[in-house]
């Protein structure tokens, strides 16, 4: 035995076949050992920091100006604390012998080997460092592209150890495997929080699959040696694989004598979750691919918060289609207006 759980214990030959199922499915061994250590139930949050933002004040107001977060839902803070109480697991500790991973006691014995077997990828990579190649294009985006590879590929590796369980086992772990869960969306965290706080981890794992479904024969390292450039990339493997960039966009102007907040590329994922909420997730993936590039600038008015978002979509008759949809989404906000000329779209929020 090497660590204890409540109720459960994990044994060295246990231990050792979690390490052979990362190794196997990432085809690639371990230079050195890695240890694990078991904390108790909150014992990785406790580690953490206790004011980390995981969505920061400006992505805040950003959901805020596009009517993606109200005023009886979760607030920032709360959706940042819900965050931080849901990490399970931290690596790596280094020391002279090697690596470790910590996890917490998940509440089951399967979900916290799930968690090592997460936190055992990144043992792994970072033992044997991909190239890793971030593009300055991944950081023009508010959703967080870099984690559909930093963290898209161990959860597509816990995924698949999620799989080889028994149908049981699964089950009984299904309502806890999430970060953030049905529950919590049914007590006010907002889904435009949920899609920032969990892009990579849902995101990633279908990349990975799609890039393998393309004929990729490694496709988690195809991930991690070069990452996604755009949330376009992410959602759309095509994309990924053909290394579409999009248009330039000048920035929006901002109306006088104001400041801007922010500004940089809206994005695919952000057009999306303002189709989401007039259609369902299919319709609205096959609207945003084709979307051309857009720019989007932030300021404040008061207490309000403000956008102003220019879309360029692939041709007249796809910006019609999106304009048509976002007319919808646009109508029950106040001071929200949508114009369509020819392949662009205009935002105002």
């Amino acid at each position: 035995m090497i660590a204890t759980g409540e109720g459960w214990e994990l044994t060295d030959q246990e231990f050792s076949d979690l390490v052979d199922f990362v190794a196997v499915s990432m085809q690639q061994s371990f230079p050195e050992p890695v240890a694990v250590e078991v904390l108790g139930l909150n014992g990785v949050t406790d580690l953490g920091e206790p004011g980390l933002e995981y969505i920061t004040p400006l992505q805040w107001d950003l959901i805020r100006a596009l009517g993606l977060v109200s005023d009886d839902q979760a607030s920032l803070d709360e959706v940042n604390e819900l965050r931080r109480q849901r990490v399970r697991g931290t690596c790596c500790l280094a020391a002279e012998e090697g690596l470790t991973v910590q996890v917490e006691d998940a509440g089951s014995e399967e979900l916290t080997k799930l968690v090592i077997v997460h936190e055992l990828v990144h043992a792994l990579l970072t033992q044997s460092p991909p190239q890793g190649i971030v593009p300055n294009e991944a950081f023009d985006e508010p959703v967080d592209v870099v984690t559909a590879a930093a963290e898209g590929v161990p959860q597509w590796v816990a995924l698949r150890y999620h799989a080889s369980l028994p149908a049981a086992e699964q089950d009984d772990m299904a309502d806890e495997l999430p970060i953030i869960r049905d529950v919590d969306l049914e007590s006010g965290i907002p889904y435009a929080a949920v899609e920032l706080l969990t892009f990579g981890y849902t995101r990633g794992p279908v990349l990975v699959d799609r890039v393998g479904a393309a004929g990729v024969s490694r496709p988690y390292d195809q991930v991690v040696d070069r990452f996604p450039e755009t949330s376009e990339q992410v959602l759309f493997a095509d994309a990924y694989l053909a290394e579409e960039l999009p248009e330039a966009i000048p920035i929006p102007v901002v109306p006088g004598g104001v400041a801007a907040e922010a500004s940089g590329r809206l994005g695919s994922s952000f057009l999306m979750m303002l189709a989401k909420t007039v259609v369902d997730e299919e319709a609205a993936l096959a609207l945003v691919r084709s979307w051309a590039g857009d720019s989007y600038v932030q300021w404040a008015d008061g207490d309000q918060a403000c956008t102003a978002i220019d879309v360029l979509m692939d041709d007249a008759t796809s910006a019609a289609a999106m304009s048509d949809v976002l007319q919808t989404w646009a109508a029950v906000l106040p001071d929200t207006t949508v114009e369509v000329s020819g392949a662009g779209i205009s935002i105002r929020s």
